[in-house]
């Protein structure tokens, strides 16, 4: 069962993630943006473009401490 800090991060990294879309057209393309667009959903905008979404990924700390 997660700790009441662990919760509280998670809750923290889901309010950051929901953020994106409120702070970024989310558009990726292809040519210009290919970690965006492995990220993409739908069908390609009238630009050639497709809006993407950011996925949940279980990663271990020790990934994050570069960052």
């Amino acid at each position: 069962m997660p700790s009441k800090t662990q919760k509280k991060h998670e809750l923290l990294v889901e309010r950051f993630i929901a953020s994106f879309e409120k702070l970024d057209e989310m558009a990726a393309s292809e040519n210009l943006d290919p970690i965006a667009w492995q990220l993409a959903i739908g069908d390609c905008d009238q630009y050639g473009r497709k809006h993407w979404r950011a996925i949940k990924a279980n990663t271990e700390i020790s990934a994050l401490e570069p960052i």
